[in-house]
C-alpha cells in the first residue's frame, strides 16, 4: 500500500470510498425493506412527514375497524329480530287459521 500525498488525488480517493460506503449502506437498507415489506422499523425512519401520516392513518384504521365491528353487531341483532318477527308472523297466521276454522 502506498502513501498518497495529501492533495486532489487523496481527496478524490477518500470521496470515492465515502460514496461507495454510503451506496453499500443504502443497498443494505433497501434489501431489508424489500425482505420485510416495511419502509422503516421505527417512526423516525419514515422521515419528517411519514411518521405523522403513519400515526394519523393508524388512528383512521382503528376508527374504521370500530365502525365495521358496530355494523357486524347491528347485522347480527337485525338477524335475530328478523327471526323473531318471522316466528311471531307464523304464530299469528296459525292462530288466524285456527280461529277461522273453529265452529
Amino acid at each position: 500500500m502506498s502513501v498518497l500525498p495529501y492533495g486532489t488525488s487523496a481527496f478524490g480517493n477518500w470521496r470515492a470510498a465515502q460514496t461507495f460506503q454510503s451506496s453499500k449502506a443504502e443497498l443494505s437498507q433497501l434489501q431489508n425493506q424489500l425482505a420485510s415489506g416495511n419502509v422503516a422499523t421505527t417512526h423516525s425512519g419514515l422521515g419528517t412527514g411519514g411518521a405523522g401520516a403513519s400515526l394519523a392513518l393508524r388512528s383512521r384504521i382503528a376508527t374504521l375497524d370500530s365502525y365495521a365491528a358496530a355494523i357486524a353487531d347491528g347485522q347480527f341483532r337485525l338477524g335475530v329480530m328478523n327471526t323473531g318477527l318471522e316466528q311471531i308472523s307464523s304464530l299469528a297466521s296459525s292462530l288466524a287459521s285456527s280461529l277461522a276454522s273453529a265452529p
